[in-house]
């Protein structure tokens, strides 16, 4: 609208906003959507714009403002239309990160869990079971109850050492 109005006024500002306006238009962050990632329609809109501004552009130059004011306003639509897509994108974008972050947040959780579990049974278990054990020792009773010596890890050998030291002082 400022360009039909300084084209109403005679402005002398009007060719510095035309090149402004173009490159807003080519601006680098509107040529990302010419990007193979971005949505098809979004890309059509963009590039539908750019040939409508084109024609346009060459209406204001071609001193025709009547043509380019009767055209104004299906233009200012079809921005609001393009703004829209854009907007409903990064709307889409937003909420597959949020649903990104959800999953992330519960898989972690989840993986939490899991290790708590994973360490109390091959860990604390084991070593509450070879505690009660050397109470039973301490206390002269060398027939304690059976410790998992099948483990693979330093708790197994730990739980065979221990239990042939028992045995060794019950004889």
């Amino acid at each position: 609208y400022r360009l039909a109005y300084d084209l109403t006024t005679n402005s002398p500002d009007l060719e510095e906003h035309i090149r402004q306006y173009d490159l807003s238009l080519k601006a680098p962050a509107l040529a990302e959507f010419k990007r193979f990632y971005s949505p098809s329609d979004i890309q059509n809109e963009y590039r539908l714009l750019l040939e409508r501004w084109s024609l346009l552009e060459s209406e204001l130059k071609g001193n025709r403002p009547e043509n380019y004011i009767n055209q104004l306003s299906n233009y200012v639509k079809q921005i609001d239309n393009f703004v829209l897509s854009i907007q409903r994108f990064s709307e889409m974008k937003l909420r597959v990160a949020a649903g990104i972050s959800i999953i992330s947040f519960l898989l972690t959780i989840g993986l939490v869990f899991y290790i708590i579990h994973f360490s109390r049974r091959q860990i604390v278990e084991p070593l509450n079971r070879m505690v009660h054990a050397s109470h039973y020792i301490q206390t002269g009773r060398f027939d304690h109850p059976p410790l998992d010596v099948e483990l693979p890890n330093e708790l197994g050998v730990l739980a065979t050492a221990f239990t042939s030291m028992s045995t060794d002082l019950a004889k």
